[in-house]
């Protein structure tokens, strides 16, 4: 059947949400049975136009009259369906009939007693047949082919179509009982679920009622209802749903309301659950499957920003980029700055700027609240300074890239910087110049992987983020955007000169999805819940007009035994029910402990946070916090 589309409008080409559709046969007000929805369910005639006046239904070929109805407006459109391939069919069907009157017309040509004797009494290019001696055949038909008897089809006995016969009807029962048409029985002749009834070519009573005993659920027709499961005492379930906008029934959310209000108090802003607005990933879900798909060349860039929670290499940020990485594969290191290094910087990546084995000199580290991908600048002091990353292969992480770029902040003047690989290898040269955020490909690369960058100043006193690498593998690139101590006003300012040095660096690191988690230093120091929003609102704004498309999550931290003005739930409150009114994913991690703070405080029954009262312990907090992302995102 061929599927069509057309748009319910008024007269003036508005859209008509809603309206009814009947489909006619020409010029008949005679109803046309065996329409079909885009997904190949059945439609009823008549039926609704969506919300946006559309009409998509597939028809059996023919002409018909299409009448749309909404109000006083009443009007009718002829339409024809023909579908090539049933066309083709049908075609095929007149070849078929075609070459069984041929077959008719060489059989009546005669039966000869041998071969020799039809070659005798027939002419090249003539057809003969001789009786076969084997008890399945009748005849075999030869022909004339220059003298020379060619066989060209063998035609069954009586035996063998009576045999033939037997055994469909040893497995096949057709009937016009019990609103039966054809049923499969098994060998001791039941009827098995196979079973089509001859009202609309659905599952005959039998085979429904096989369903229902072994799937415990049967479906009901009930109209407007596109699946309708009744109870054993035939009362509709909750598991109803309207055919068409998807959306269970109204008397399913009335039901329910009862039920949910003493869960939900006086406050109805958003459901009180782990992951609200969880499916709300497109982009995610998008890149996801289509690297289980096996499409080369898929890269799913996830950026975290965040506090300490995200910063720390003890906290959730390295199981986790593991464990998305063993399922869609690692797609290089992402961004690792110069504040806090890789999202796997504790064994693969390794940096840390209070170690002098990765950077030294007379670097000057800028406050918190730089407009920086990770909330923060170091910029160089003198001639030498110098940083350097090392890169480990494990079984699980390959560190090889295969492109690489330096992030750096211009500022009218020029440097110099010299890098390399490797101890032994030689050293290559970087001129840096511009104004404002600036990014610069490496032009060598590592040959490989367990490589060893070092980068040391030349000239000038550059002002410097990090870099950025990526191998050619697709995979999951998790670029690391975090800042110990930052909270929600370090990460958004209503300044135009801060916002457009923000939104230019954070422009230079891709990003599919981003995941925000901050509020505790805000919770650490004092700034009040309305505050935190107006920020929250400020950094989803920003990246999401930089990175459009993108999926967005936010995800709010546990409470804790720590002394406060707000505990973390006023935060939560508010940031959960503005995601929820925008359609934004949302995490709260209060979920995964539950309970009292002091149950899990180090001293509590399971111990998940750390004796500062803040922060989770490595060895039992952390692998929680891992877990509640993971279920999420994978």
């Amino acid at each position: 059947m061929e599927l069509k589309s057309f748009f319910a409008q008024d007269e003036l080409g508005n859209a008509l949400p809603a309206a009814t559709c009947y489909l006619y046969e020409r010029g008949t007000e005679n109803i046309v049975f065996g329409l079909r929805k885009s997904n190949g369910l059945g439609l009823l005639n008549p039926f609704l136009a969506d919300a946006n006046g559309l009409a998509q239904f597939a028809a059996p070929n023919g002409l018909y009259d299409l009448r749309i109805t909404k109000g006083k407006r009443d009007y009718r459109l002829p339409v024809q369906f023909l579908d090539v391939t049933e066309s083709l069919a049908e075609a095929n069907g007149a070849a078929l009939r075609a070459e069984s009157a041929r077959d008719a017309a060489q059989l009546a040509a005669g039966v000869k007693a041998s071969p020799a004797e039809g070659l005798r009494t027939t002419t090249d290019g003539m057809f003969f047949t001789v009786v076969s001696h084997e008890n399945a055949q009748s005849l075999i038909l030869f022909k004339n082919e220059a003298g020379v008897a060619v066989e060209q089809t063998r035609y069954p006995s009586s035996t063998a179509v009576e045999t033939i016969n037997s055994f469909v009807k040893s497995k096949f029962k057709v009937q016009t009982v019990n609103d039966t048409l054809v049923a499969v029985r098994d060998s001791a002749g039941h009827e098995t679920w196979m079973g089509i009834n001859n009202r609309d070519g659905g599952p005959s009573n039998w085979a429904l009622k096989m369903l229902y005993k072994y799937l415990g659920v049967k479906p009901a027709y009930v109209p407007g209802l596109l699946y309708a499961f009744p109870d054993a005492l035939g009362r509709l379930t909750d598991l109803s749903i309207r055919d068409t906008d998807g959306q269970v029934p109204d008397w399913v959310i009335f039901r329910w309301a009862k039920r949910l209000k003493p869960l939900i108090g006086s406050d109805d802003s958003h459901p009180k659950t782990a992951y609200n607005n969880i499916s709300n990933l497109p982009k995610l879900r998008m890149k996801q499957g289509q690297i289980r798909a096996g499409v080369s060349g898929v890269k799913l860039h996830l950026k975290i920003i965040g506090d300490s929670y995200s910063a720390s290499h003890n906290f959730y940020m390295n199981d986790l980029t593991r464990f998305l990485a063993k399922d869609f594969g690692f797609g290089g290191s992402g961004y690792i700055g110069f504040n806090h290094g890789s999202s796997l910087g504790a064994k693969n990546f390794l940096y840390s700027n209070g170690s002098l084995s990765y950077f030294g000199g007379s670097w000057t580290l800028s406050p918190l609240g730089a407009a920086s991908p990770d909330n923060r600048t170091i910029k160089a002091g003198a001639v030498g300074d110098y940083v350097s990353i090392t890169a480990v292969d494990t079984a699980d992480i390959s560190t090889a890239a295969t492109q690489a770029k330096l992030l750096f902040l211009g500022d009218g003047t020029s440097s110099t910087l010299r890098y390399r690989w490797g101890d032994a290898l030689e050293w290559n040269t970087l001129a840096l110049s511009g104004v404002g955020p600036q990014q610069l490909p490496f032009p060598v690369l590592p040959a490989g992987g367990n490589w060893k960058f070092r980068m040391e100043v030349v000239t000038g006193t550059p002002t410097l983020f990090g870099i950025y690498t990526e191998n050619s593998a697709s995979g999951v690139v998790v670029s690391k955007c975090a800042a110990s101590g930052s909270a929600s006003g370090d990460w958004y300012k209503n300044d135009t000169a801060w916002l457009t040095q923000q939104k230019s660096v954070t422009g230079f690191i891709p990003a599919d999805a981003v995941l925000v988690m901050l509020g505790g230093n805000d919770q650490g120091a004092s700034v009040t819940p309305e505050t935190f929003l107006a920020n929250l609102k400020g950094v989803v704004a920003t990246h999401l007009e930089v990175h459009p498309g993108a999926s967005f999550i936010v995800a709010m931290r546990w409470d804790t035994t720590r002394s406060s003005q707000y505990p973390m739930s006023a935060y939560t409150k508010l940031a959960a029910a503005w995601c929820w009114a925008q359609g934004i994913a949302f995490m709260d991690m209060q979920y995964a402990a539950m309970g009292d703070p002091a149950k899990y405080a180090s001293t509590g029954q399971t111990p998940l946070i750390s004796d500062d009262k803040i922060h989770p312990d490595p060895a039992k907090g952390a692998p929680v916090i891992s877990e509640f992302f993971y279920t999420a995102l994978r």
